[in-house]
């Protein structure tokens, strides 16, 4: 068994589907392991649908999804926006008692972000007893792309003022993509210069995308060439 599931799981990763889902069918008995490979695979490589349609099957066929496949399952249905099945595997979880765990949330909180149900993810992350740079960056994240600029920086301050966790790259993405929307230019540079000086992240490609649409929104048209240029 672990040498037929290490075999699907090995295909898989590589991105060779056909071959993967050939040995899942081949196999003489299957665990949930066995299906949460596929799960996997299908949503490393994008195809999102067939992610959804191989975890509903697993279900079908007696199988009770483990926290490892309700992780590999998520992202898919943040992508389709299927926020009933959302739904139900946050009900799910809830039962279960899997809402302990921080991945499960973290997933769960961007799933609900991306089907428009900010709210359900913010009370996802205020629920939680633990956080991590995750949690953080999916809450913030959440908020600026559902117009809520300003409530992303104050959530990112409360971040930065309790010190418990270090903010990384995503984190940044979200509290500059949430000055720009917000027009709050002195903040979005200031940001973008400690980003370095105090905290380590090195500025990458989106950073400055950032920037300039901060700079452009702004009318600062010149300044945001030569960061471009520069």
């Amino acid at each position: 068994m672990v040498s037929w599931n290490t075999l699907i799981s090995a295909h898989a990763r590589m991105g060779q589907m056909r071959k993967a889902k050939e040995l899942f069918h081949s196999m003489p008995d299957k665990t949930v392991v066995s299906w949460t490979a596929l799960v996997s695979g299908y949503t490393a490589v994008g195809d999102f649908t067939g992610a959804v349609e191989v975890f509903r099957l697993m279900q079908m066929e007696g199988f009770e999804p483990d926290d490892v496949s309700i992780v590999a399952v998520l992202p898919a249905c943040a992508q389709l926006g299927a926020l009933e099945l959302g739904r139900w595997i946050y009900a799910y979880c809830n039962k279960h008692g899997m809402l302990g765990k921080i991945y499960i949330c973290n997933a769960l909180m961007e799933m609900y972000a991306k089907c428009g149900c900010i709210e359900e993810a913010l009370q996802l992350f205020h629920g939680m007893s633990e956080k991590d740079v995750i949690s953080w960056s999916t809450a913030i994240g959440g908020l600026a792309a559902h117009g809520r600029a300003r409530e992303a920086v104050r959530l990112f301050e409360v971040m930065d003022g309790e010190g418990r966790v270090m903010p990384n790259g995503i984190t940044f993405v979200g509290l500059l993509s949430a000055c720009s929307h917000a027009g709050l230019l002195d903040e979005g540079l200031r940001y973008f210069d400690r980003m370095k000086e105090d905290y380590g992240v090195e500025p990458g490609v989106e950073h400055y995308g950032c920037v300039v649409d901060l700079l452009g929104r702004s009318g600062r048209i010149q300044p945001a060439l030569d960061t471009i240029r520069g």
